[in-house]
């Protein structure tokens, strides 16, 4: 079936949904029998098998659980393919910002996004103590966890099952093993990044939230699950990696966790 993409002139094409037979009429065992189906600009079909001027058709991405994904050609140290989902969690489109999120929390806050309310931190002593995923006693309690559990990872949350939050071992895949290219996609900057295998995600600079005031939007923030446990880092344990993205500058590195940033999940099969 054909429909309008969240690409600007761009039109989806699903020749296996069989929903279209509705829509046009004229589909047998999912294939049309009489040509190429246009949504026109009026939402009406036509068959005509002609592209209006101006616009391009593009096989629509496979799904799971209702939201897109993308083989770059990757894969985990299981020999698992990593499949890249189009879209932040809270997004409609490759360039939409979505949602904010502190390091394992899984719902946005209506307040600031500070040190003093972060889940998994407790002033009661009167320091910081890490309360959950911590492996050094000088930080908090030792519970050794090292990724976020299924129930705090807003990745499965939000997409469901199968969907998560990436590694940071994912994350350096995607920066080595890809090119990035620096893009406008709908006025909104980011980076197209490019698998191998030729296919693409779009990664937007939402920025992030901290203290109540939003970071600078010439700039991209992803979180990954893994937690920052190098000892030799001051901010050890007190962070997380996520996928720092500025001009002509990528990195995964420590975060602070109870900053607010985006979320790209990725589906492993």
């Amino acid at each position: 079936m054909f429909r309008n993409c969240s690409q600007l002139n761009t039109i989806e094409m699903d020749a296996t949904d069989i929903s279209a037979r509705s829509a046009c009429g004229n589909w047998v065992n999912g294939v049309s029998s009489t040509g190429t189906f246009i949504k026109n600009s009026d939402a009406t079909w036509s068959n005509s098998g002609v592209v209006p001027s101006g616009w391009t058709v593009r096989q629509k991405n496979p799904m799971h659980n209702g939201h897109e994904y993308v083989d770059l050609g990757l894969k985990d140290d299981q020999g698992r393919t990593i499949y890249w989902a189009t879209c932040n969690v809270g997004a409609n489109s490759p360039e939409e910002y979505g949602d904010y999120f502190a390091w394992g929390e899984i719902e946005m806050r209506n307040e600031t996004y500070t040190v003093l309310n972060y889940k998994f931190y407790d002033f009661s002593s009167g320091y910081r103590k890490v309360t959950k995923y911590c492996t050094n006693f000088r930080k908090g309690s030792v519970d050794n966890l090292k990724e976020l559990d299924v129930l705090d990872d807003i990745g499965t949350i939000s997409f469901g099952e199968k969907w998560q939050m990436p590694s940071k071992e994912n994350m350096d895949l995607l920066l080595t093993n890809c090119v990035w290219i620096y893009e406008e996609l709908n006025a909104v900057k980011g980076y197209r990044i490019v698998g191998n295998n030729g296919n693409s995600i779009f990664l937007p600079f939402a920025g992030y939230y901290e203290n109540g005031n939003e970071g600078t939007i010439s700039s991209g923030h992803y979180w990954t699950k893994s937690l920052d446990t190098d000892n030799y880092n001051d901010n050890a344990n007190y962070g997380a990696f996520g996928l720092y993205l500025a001009i002509g500058y990528t990195i995964c590195t420590s975060l602070d966790r109870y900053q607010g940033r985006s979320i790209r999940p990725v589906y492993i099969k």
